[in-house]
């Protein structure tokens, strides 16, 4: 695993050539719709994933399935993945490139269970 810039990063989310999975399994991340549970963390009662209904039905599934509820990541073509870094609020820290094929195979079997028990959703979350 190697450490790579944002430049290179979008290099490579930019020229991909088959296909492009992204999980994204982190507990939250700076965007507005997650702002109640942002709001209550900050003023010191945080929400557990349990009580927050969206959120609790994702880990649980995710769990299920041995999917990797903590990190978010991107597979490409099958060949590489990149791990997305974030800080305690949210924001993008960094950057790592996976090309080892045994770890780069362990993503795939994850991309596979994923997509085999996704379910469609309107976006924003609602049922279509």
């Amino acid at each position: 695993m190697g450490r790579i810039s944002a430049e290179e990063c979008d290099e490579l989310l930019r020229t991909f050539e088959h296909g492009w999975f992204r999980l994204e399994g982190r507990d939250g991340y700076a965007i507005g719709e997650e702002r109640p549970e942002f709001d209550s963390f900050l003023a010191g009662a945080p929400r557990p994933p349990s009580e927050v209904s969206w959120w609790a039905q994702w880990l649980d599934q995710a769990a299920a399935l041995g999917l990797p509820s903590s990190s978010d990541w991107s597979l490409l073509d099958g060949q590489r993945v990149i791990i997305h870094e974030f800080n305690d609020a949210g924001e993008v820290t960094g950057w790592n490139l996976i090309t080892d094929p045994g770890s780069v195979s362990q993503y795939a079997r994850w991309q596979d269970a994923a997509v085999r028990n996704a379910a469609a959703v309107a976006p924003h979350g609602r049922a279509p």
